[in-house]
């Protein structure tokens, strides 16, 4: 028991639990997903990022307040503007004509490296764009070193970066011909 008395949950600072959490959870949910899903959900992403950060958000914000809509900070609404837009990609881009031209098929799962990888720029990406959305006073409260992995211009540059990169230079598993 005096073990469990030493222990302290302040080893742990609250952005720790929270990395910890959604790390596991992205990668629970991309061996669920598979390959071809994760790339669904990058592409997605991207598309919700560039819709969501072009909105003319002064003139949204000003027509809600004119409406008495004015209960949701922009940053929420920002960041549920682009959650909204992501599902709505994810859910319709397997429809579209675009798995045809980037040749994505549901059913190929992908090598655990792939999807591992692919998991991890998803988790990045999306922390570095949760964080665009956030007012500089939320940022400023998170600690030096979850601002400098996912705040700092240059690694926002790469985590925004590396995805594109390894959409292009991933080849796909080659499935073996069996012939008689």
């Amino acid at each position: 028991m005096s073990l469990l008395a030493n222990w302290h949950l302040t080893l742990f600072s609250w952005e720790t639990v929270i990395l910890i959490f959604f790390v596991v959870v992205i990668f629970l949910f991309g061996f669920a997903l598979g390959r071809n899903r994760l790339i669904i959900l990058l592409l997605s992403t991207y598309f919700s990022w560039i819709i969501t950060a072009r909105m003319p958000w002064q003139r949204i914000m000003k027509a809600f307040s004119e409406s008495g809509l004015n209960f949701i900070s922009p940053s929420n609404l920002k960041l549920l503007v682009f959650f909204g837009l992501l599902f709505f990609f994810w859910f319709f881009i397997p429809r579209s004509i675009l798995t045809s031209v980037l040749r994505i098929k549901k059913k190929n799962r992908g090598s655990i490296f792939q999807i591992s990888i692919f998991s991890i720029l998803e988790f990045g990406l999306l922390m570095t764009i949760i964080l665009s959305f956030l007012p500089p006073l939320s940022i400023e409260r998170l600690s030096p070193w979850f601002q400098r992995l996912f705040y700092d211009q240059l690694v926002c540059f790469v985590w925004w970066s590396l995805p594109l990169i390894m959409l292009a230079i991933m080849k796909r598993r080659k499935r073996k011909v069996i012939e008689d």
